[in-house]
């Protein structure tokens, strides 16, 4: 007898986009500088600081350098960030997490983070509530059919709590570390026109400002991130991704200056992984203003001495604030927000770009005989022509997940 067993395999794509760059909207390390102002959104909405807000060390964070202090000075310090439709989440899932210390009594419904428009009824709230439940947390969607949920226990004084809202199939639930301390049914929760307050009641009407400390502020849109008992996060949150490729910020010895017609590109070589995150040696000269980002491109020309990008863009990172780079050398991660998954074999070209009028950010190269095996390529006109730079290579990380195969699956067996 002969048996024959043939498995044939018909194949689709699965995207599987990093955690928080496809799903988190809104992330803040609270891990400016001491006493500083600059809390830094990952996705970079623009944001303004009022009254007392700043980033501090001298009453304990949770994660990085520093957490958001509110409320020790004068009073009413907050953080406003301008309208987005990041904010509106409509029937769908969503989670608002973030760590919350307590250090002294909190006024009567004291906001925490708030879309909510007093005047209009509208947008949503997480805030402490009043009376008999004073320090307890309450989350509010006035729109009716208004969402109300109210926890079970009061935030615990003086330590680090983790809070997480979640909506899940139209069930909002609230966590204090990891435990359900209250849910309510969920309708359509959306935002108001006029943005995102964190430490403050309402959008339109000042006071009710909250007193103490906030870290690691995260708004997911989409992504119901529990829906059960689990276990606070024991790090940072981060990009996700492996490695693909990089060449070490050790070996910077020069820079390039970059403005808005002055670009850059560095090229390498793509794995088979879909593009998640990438991180160029980067810094601020003077006090510049604007914004930058990555780009993906393909590649053309000989990779190594004549590669340059070419065609139109494969994928963005979010845009990210320059006034926020300090002026020494860093790491500085940029996040895709539009997927795209790297042929393996194939050569790509990332180019970083800003916006500002001035030579105002810097990028670490290496000119000195680099090892790397690509080249960095230069355009003095906003990347309509291109000059390669054979024997110079930027220090740059490249980072991606794998990407998962499915589909139909045929087994046939044959036998005589």
């Amino acid at each position: 007898m002969k048996i024959i067993f043939s498995l044939i395999l018909f194949f689709t794509s699965i995207s599987f986009s990093q955690i928080d760059g496809a799903y988190t909207v809104l992330l803040m390390h609270c891990d400016g500088a001491a006493d500083g102002t600059v809390f830094k959104d990952e996705g970079a909405h623009q944001y303004k600081t009022y009254g007392d807000a700043v980033t501090s060390s001298s009453l304990g964070y949770v994660f990085g350098t520093r957490a958001g202090r509110f409320g020790d000075g004068a009073g009413g310090g907050y953080i406003s960030f301008p309208n987005s439709a990041d904010y509106d989440f409509g029937t769908g899932d969503f989670t608002i997490d973030f760590w919350i210390k307590r250090n002294q009594s909190q006024p009567d419904s004291s906001g925490v983070l708030s879309t909510w428009k007093v005047t209009a009824g509208t947008g949503w709230s997480i805030f402490y509530s009043a009376g008999a439940d004073t320090n307890k947390l309450a989350f509010y969607a006035p729109t009716a059919p208004a969402t109300y949920v109210l926890s079970s226990s009061k935030v615990t004084y003086g330590v680090f709590v983790h809070v997480a809202v979640v909506c899940s199939s139209g069930t909002v639930t609230m966590y204090f570390d990891g435990s359900s301390v209250g849910s309510g049914a969920g309708h359509a929760i959306n935002s108001d026109a006029l943005g995102l307050v964190v430490s403050r009641l309402y959008v339109d009407v000042a006071g009710a400002y909250c007193r103490g400390l906030l870290d690691e502020i995260r708004i997911s849109k989409g992504i119901a991130r529990w829906t059960g008992t689990f276990t606070p996060p024991t790090a940072a949150y981060a990009p996700t991704g492996d490695l693909i490729t990089s060449y070490s910020e050790t070996n910077q010895e020069s820079d390039n200056g970059c403005y808005s017609t002055y670009h850059y590109s560095q090229s390498f070589t793509g794995d088979g992984k879909q593009l998640t995150y990438c991180k160029f040696y980067i810094k601020k000269q003077g006090t510049p203003t604007g914004l930058c980002y990555v780009k993906l491109y393909a590649h053309t020309g000989t990779y190594g001495s004549t590669g340059t990008p070419t065609g139109s863009v494969l994928a963005t990172s979010a845009p990210l604030n320059i006034a926020e780079l300090t002026t020494t050398y860093a790491l500085t991660s940029f996040v895709f927000t539009t997927p795209h998954t790297l042929t393996n074999g194939t050569y790509y070209e990332l180019k970083i770009e800003y916006s500002g009028a001035s030579f105002g950010l810097i990028v670490g190269r290496d000119a000195t005989s680099p090892t790397y095996g690509g080249n960095e390529a230069r355009s003095s006109d906003s990347g309509t022509n291109w000059t390669a730079d054979s024997g110079i290579d930027m220090p740059f990380y490249v980072y991606g997940t794998s990407v998962a195969a499915s589909g139909n699956y045929q087994l046939i067996i044959i036998s005589d």
